[in-house]
């Protein structure tokens, strides 16, 4: 006689099919900002400077966040979860767009240049040459920020 067993993993499914969504723009990005903060990242997306882009490298960090995450808990001997696995994900979104900052031109996201009047007088004033950097607010904001996916 054999005993077959049905697993049944609804939440572990429905993470595995968004990961794959992602690839295909199937997802949008959600970051709780103070309206001030929102509204630069508004700005920054109407000058062809989209901070929230998602795409693949998006994507990308997103899994490589969740399998970190995945990894931690089963070494730990800890219980899995679907939200475990979900916010490591989410945190590799805001590793990323916070590094779109850093890196001063969007990295993949691929930011409009400043104008050279422009990154002159931001120079001359003392603060860096980074694309959505001036104050530091806005970074701060998002990195802050309470962050989370949904599906389009």
């Amino acid at each position: 006689m054999t005993t077959s067993v049905k697993r049944s993993t609804p939440k572990l499914d429905a993470l595995a099919k968004m990961l794959a969504e992602f690839d295909k723009g199937g997802m949008a990005v959600e970051v709780e900002l103070p309206a001030n903060e929102q509204a630069k990242v508004g700005w920054l997306a109407d000058r062809a400077r989209p901070l929230l882009l998602v795409n693949r490298d998006m994507g990308l960090a997103f899994v490589r966040f969740a399998k970190a995450g995945l990894s931690t808990v089963l070494a730990s001997n800890g219980v899995l979860t679907a939200e475990k696995i979900l916010e490591a994900g989410v945190g590799g979104l805001k590793s990323h767009v916070l590094l779109r900052l850093r890196q001063g031109k969007g990295n993949d996201a691929h930011f409009r240049p400043l104008t050279p009047r422009y990154l002159a007088s931001k120079l001359r004033a003392g603060f860096p040459a980074n694309i959505g950097i001036r104050t530091g607010d806005l970074y701060a904001a998002l990195d802050r920020a309470r962050w989370s996916v949904r599906r389009r």
